[in-house]
């Protein structure tokens, strides 16, 4: 009976963890695979009636994305796989499609990124996450430093001015987020962040955007 009792206990411990495994491993797989960066051509971007632009989740290879809604600075993007992903003032709040969706995150008026990163705010936020019931996750936002760095683009220079800010998550660690602003007008173009210490890590860049500033 004893050793029936321990052997069920392992069983409930494995299938809490095992939803947590499998974003790892399917991550991992897909990584391992063989599969190009899906990319726009020129004439595409500026063919195009939508806003385009491109994701990428870890070391996985490149979506692109179609511009669903815009509506109140919030956008909502279409990958190329019919993942969705929702942004607020060009932070990710919400997405859709993937192995462990971000299901809810607190709105915030004085979120930085809402009037460009001209005042250093700190701010807070609660997410909740599909997999585990992982709600009311914390996660806090420090501005950290801004420095002007050029990104290259179909071989030409686009001046930026990168903003780094220190994200802390619940269990105590920590990533630094990125933000690459245009030089020529206030808008974002390009911006990498990590959505909680489990994953994943969301680089987003905005080539009709980044197209049109050259």
């Amino acid at each position: 009976m004893v050793r029936f009792f321990i052997v069920f206990s392992l069983c409930v411990c494995l299938a809490a963890c095992s939803g947590t495994w499998r974003t790892y491993q399917d991550m991992a797989d897909y990584a391992r695979t063989d599969i190009p960066d899906e990319t726009y051509t020129l004439a595409d971007i500026t063919a195009s009636s939508a806003e385009l632009a491109y994701a990428r989740l870890d070391q996985q290879p490149q979506q692109t994305l179609r511009l669903l809604s815009s509506t109140d600075n919030r956008e909502k993007w279409q990958s190329s796989h019919q993942s969705v992903f929702t942004l607020q003032y060009g932070r990710v709040v919400k997405t859709y499609g993937l192995a462990n969706d971000l299901l809810y995150s607190e709105q915030s008026d004085v979120d930085p990124l809402s009037s460009l990163y001209q005042h250093k705010v700190q701010f807070q936020r609660l997410t909740d996450w599909a997999l585990n019931n992982e709600s009311g996750f914390p996660q806090s936002f420090a501005y950290q430093q801004s420095t002007n760095e050029a990104i290259e683009w179909q071989g030409q220079s686009l001046p930026t001015r990168k903003v780094t800010e220190l994200v802390t998550f619940a269990d105590g660690s920590t990533a630094l987020n990125y933000f690459w602003f245009s030089l020529k007008q206030p808008t974002l173009v390009k911006s990498e962040q990590q959505l909680a210490p489990f994953g994943p890590r969301f680089t987003m860049t905005y080539v009709s955007r980044i197209t049109r500033l050259q």
